[in-house]
């Protein structure tokens, strides 16, 4: 069984007290090799030390700050320590002569040393804390004290796939008391073997968008390829020339394009992809691989725009352990049977094996923080307070017949603004979808950046959400919109198709219909929330309501198919209309003296196959009365 270090090198800074800076670099062990790490007690008060590649820098003093010697260090300030100029303590993982060959999750005790390096300041006793993963409370272990030093021993059933995290207690003759190390804890690494990781639920299978995933793996790979990762569960994906897209699909997200299997990336740690399974019960595993230190954070380099990363720990992360370097806020979009998360269902932590949307203005640093940072006391630096409510939200739904959009929502809150600010969320890709629904980019965002989500600050009298909606083949576009009771009582919804005028009260009936004649069509919708009055004047304002009845003519004309008929009422009436043939015979009644508000509306004609010929459209309204020329050609 080997637990080797972190993979080097590293190079970093550390801040280590009042005016000290310490760069050091730590380099990859060999595989056999004893993992150290040694506390080194410091008796200067400034000054320089150096040690090969480490340099230990105070401005306190001309005086040198101490000494350096070789392995892995952790090095503190020269402060006074109770243990300054009399002791160190020397930390030895043994790999208990087992040949260094056995993974960490097959069940063998491991041994941790304590030793004394100088012997001014005899040790008295000595505690071991360790907690296996995200344990709730460390174990603490008496340290026995033998002619090695002060050893204890960690039971191989608590060093699991999640790691190990300890740190020791040392007391002298004296009742001193020094911790090992001062902040934080140690942390265990553990190799894998292949199976010992696997995803707690199985692929779900099919072959439509719902099935789709976002996939990343947690651990350092031997080997990282899709072909040595997936094949063993997914067979299609063994080799490229076993490669089947009618069985599973691959794919890698890069920016606005993807990539597909076999011209895909390794599985990196922090890189995430698409997967989508014909079958149903794909339980994914890791293979062989090293879990990462639970007390190192990890970088993942992020690109202007949309990237796509996964958690480097084997255990969930918190999203409160995200941060960049820019300072900009972290949002993480998932995908599931219901296409992406909401700002009603945000994520609140990475879990293993799963992928994540981000979004970035510009390219920054994504610093994941382990998922446990221990004060020695079972407490983590986690702020879990939950994100403020909406005063009210709407939520649009579309379905076409090749695709489908959830995620949209239109809300307001205390604190948003119109323009663009952090509770508003870009529209994320997806993957197998033929429809799009997207509101406009507000003032002040990022350039051709479309909403999934809108959040206004909360109207007086009413506000206006502009949106998009893309499909790609003909055919009506269902829409609903949820959440219409929690609006104000004295608010109006409306929502308008602004290319046909049609008109939807919202407040009536939350569903849509668009009529869609051709394919890669784009229109453009209003969704008019406000008092009645603010709502008659922006309907006014963008020539929504009809002045006068109206029965414009069928398109299309000469019509082959499917036909639209726009007809217009100034107030609420009982419609009807009809199709006749030349000789004066009724073919067809679209309405028969149905009511139908005032409004635009579109009424679509599926209709059969009639001979080729001239045929008329009548519409009776009140007093109104029209008739429009039909040309039919089979």
């Amino acid at each position: 069984m080997t637990f080797p270090l972190s993979v080097g090198p590293v190079l970093g800074r550390w801040a280590l007290g009042v005016g000290m800076i310490l760069t050091f670099v730590v380099s990859t062990p060999a595989t056999a090799q004893q993992y150290t790490i040694q506390e080194a007690g410091l008796d200067g008060g400034g000054g320089v030390s150096t040690s090969g590649s480490l340099r230990l820098t105070s401005s306190l003093s001309s005086a040198p700050v101490g000494t350096v010697q070789t392995g892995r260090y952790v090095l503190y300030s020269a402060m006074p320590s109770p243990f300054a100029g009399r002791a160190s303590i020397v930390v030895i993982h043994d790999p208990g002569g087992n040949g260094g060959d056995e993974a960490a999750t097959g069940g063998q005790d491991r041994a941790i040393i304590a030793r004394i390096v100088t012997n001014e300041a005899p040790l008295d006793a000595a505690m071991l804390y360790y907690r296996p993963g995200t344990a709730p409370e460390p174990t603490a272990v008496v340290m026995e004290d033998g002619a090695s030093g002060f050893t204890a021993t960690i039971p191989g059933s608590d060093i699991g796939t999640a790691g190990l995290t300890y740190y020791f207690t040392a007391t002298d003759a004296a009742g001193t008391t020094i911790r090992a190390p001062r902040r934080g804890v140690y942390s265990l690494p553990v190799q894998l073997n292949e199976g010992d990781l696997r995803a707690t639920e199985p692929q779900p299978g099919g072959t439509t968008q719902a099935a789709y995933r976002l996939l990343s793996m947690p651990i350092v790979l031997e080997d990282p390829r899709p072909t040595a990762v997936l094949g063993d569960n997914i067979p299609t994906l063994a080799s490229a020339s076993a490669y089947d897209p009618s069985e599973a699909r691959f794919f890698e997200p890069i920016g606005t394009r993807v990539a597909e299997f076999p011209r895909t990336s390794d599985f990196d740690l922090g890189r995430a992809f698409w997967l989508i399974v014909r079958g149903e019960g794909a339980v994914l595993d890791a293979g062989p691989g090293t879990v990462n230190p639970l007390n190192e954070p990890v970088d993942i380099a992020l690109s202007q725009g949309w990237n796509f990363v996964g958690t480097p720990f084997t255990v969930p992360v918190p999203v409160t352990n995200l941060q960049t370097s820019s300072g900009a806020p972290v949002t993480l979009r998932a995908y599931g049977a219901d296409g992406y998360n909401t700002p009603d269902n945000p994520v609140t932590e990475m879990a293993p094996f799963s992928g994540y949307a981000v979004f970035a203005e510009s390219a920054t640093t994504l610093t994941v923080q382990p998922p446990l940072l221990s004060d020695g006391n079972g407490k983590t630096n986690v702020d879990s307070t939950p994100a403020a409510a909406f005063a009210w939200r709407l939520r649009i739904r579309g379905t076409s017949r090749t695709g489908r959009d959830g995620d949209n929502v239109a809300a307001v809150r205390d604190g948003a603004v119109d323009e663009w600010d952090p509770w508003d969320w870009p529209e994320p890709p997806s993957m197998g979808s033929g429809l799009s629904i997207t509101f406009d980019p507000p003032d002040g965002s990022p350039p051709n950046v479309a909403l999934s989500t809108d959040v206004r600050r909360v109207p007086t009298h009413g506000t206006i959400w502009p949106l998009t909606v893309h499909t790609e083949a003909a055919g009506p576009v269902r829409l609903s919109v949820e959440g219409t009771e929690q609006l104000p009582a004295h608010f109006d919804a409306w929502l308008l198709d602004t290319a046909t005028k049609d008109l939807w009260n919202l407040r009536q009936s939350p569903q849509a219909r668009l009529t869609v004649l051709s394919e890669g069509t784009e229109r453009a919708l209003r969704l008019v929330v406000g008092t009645t009055a603010y709502v008659k004047e922006m309907l006014r304002d963008l020539e929504a309501l009809p002045q006068v009845y109206t029965l414009n003519p069928p398109y299309s004309n000469p019509s082959t198919g499917t036909v639209a008929f726009q007809v217009g009422v100034p107030e609420d009436e009982e419609v009807s209309v009809e199709v006749y043939n030349i000789l004066g015979q009724r073919v067809a009644t679209l309405k028969n003296r149905e009511p139908m508000a005032a409004g635009f509306h579109t009424l679509v004609w599926d209709a059969p196959r009639l001979a080729s010929g001239v045929y008329f459209v009548r519409m009776e309204a009140g007093p109104y009365r029209e008739t429009q020329k039909l040309v039919r050609i089979r």
